[in-house]
């Protein structure tokens, strides 16, 4: 990705994205998210700890190129409507 997609990546991400988010859904699965995170975590043994952050620093990483793919996907869509 170019410096200027990247640029628009996340100007989209940052302000545009939430508007096609359903109202308030984002921010309950959000939270309800983080709260399951941090019981999942309360489970683990301290020997599983460094394991999980491995994974999900991982699984962080990929959604956000996957998010950048659908971006790219999306804006070559785009460009190709007449």
């Amino acid at each position: 990705m170019s410096d200027a997609m990247r640029a628009l990546f996340y100007h989209v991400m940052d302000h545009r994205v939430q508007e096609y988010l359903p109202a308030g859904y984002d921010h309950f699965c959000g939270g309800l998210l983080g709260e399951l995170e941090s019981a999942f975590e309360d489970t683990l043994t301290a020997a599983q700890q460094p394991l999980w952050k491995q994974w999900h620093a991982a699984q962080t990483d990929y959604a956000l190129l996957y998010e950048q793919a659908l971006f790219q996907a999306a804006f070559s869509l785009a460009r190709e409507l007449p």
